[in-house]
């Protein structure tokens, strides 16, 4: 799933507009001769989700309206097979475990699938007030 690409050192200054010309993060970089770079990144296919993986835990996380972080099942009840499934899918496009902290955005389309299927099953948990007034 990784990509490739040569671009020029100072196209590393504006990392920000690189990964957006890529449409994905850098992830390694390899200093070439000649003034080049060597980049790996990963071409996010849905920047609307990622998987988050803490402390040997993992999570599927979307991102709302107002562009806040939530966990999917602190919102939905989901069918833990499939919240399973699209885990499992992002772990192996990166390949890596659940001993690699971090956030992963969906870099496959297996992976949006998976996702996908899983919103198609999730039912809205009953909003909680914080108020006690």
């Amino acid at each position: 799933m990784w990509q490739q690409a040569r671009v020029p050192v100072s196209a590393l200054d504006d990392l920000e507009e690189l990964e957006k010309r890529l449409g994905g993060p850098v992830m390694n970089v390899r200093l070439l001769d000649g003034g080049e770079a060597l980049v790996e990144y990963a071409p996010i296919v849905d920047d609307s989700w990622f998987v988050e993986v803490w402390n040997g835990r993992a999570r599927i996380c979307f991102i709302n309206e107002f562009d806040f972080i939530l966990y999917v099942d602190d919102i939905y009840d989901v069918d833990e097979e499939a919240a399973a499934a699209v885990i499992e899918q992002v772990l192996q496009d990166y390949g890596i475990t659940v001993e690699d902290s971090g956030q992963y955005y969906p870099i496959s389309e297996a992976a949006q699938e998976a996702y996908t299927r899983l919103m198609k099953t999730a039912r809205r948990k009953r909003p909680t007030s914080r108020s006690h007034a």
